[in-house]
């Protein structure tokens, strides 16, 4: 077949797209744990989304706005029921994680931070 080129027609396309389809569906699991230890989709309408996000959004009815993020209340990133989530503001969040990093300092024998 070198130097040939082979024509597929519309339904052969449609078939390969079909049967792809349904060997991915397979063996899909639908959701990946990041490095970062959140839990993402990885397929259907939420793709590419982090799971504490879309739990959220679908509890308070809305998409969360831009200076708005969610907080994992027991620190476990992949610990994603509602009963752990809480909405804050970016502002808020980064206030909260300054005051427990502040709180989790060790000083030395001089007293300085370590």
């Amino acid at each position: 077949m070198k130097g040939k080129s082979r024509i597929f027609t519309d339904e052969w396309k449609a078939n390969i797209s079909k049967a792809a389809l349904i060997a991915k569906a397979s063996t899909s699991v639908g959701v990946s744990k990041k490095a970062s230890g959140y839990v993402e989709f990885t397929r259907g309408e939420h793709k590419g989304r982090t799971v504490h996000v879309v739990t959220m959004e679908q509890h308070v009815g809305r998409r969360l706005f831009a200076n708005e993020c969610v907080h994992h209340i027991d620190g476990n990133r992949s610990n994603n029921s509602i009963s752990n989530l809480m909405l804050m503001t970016r502002a808020d969040h980064a206030s909260l994680h300054a005051k427990e990093n502040f709180s989790n300092r060790k000083r030395d024998e001089n007293g300085k931070f370590m």
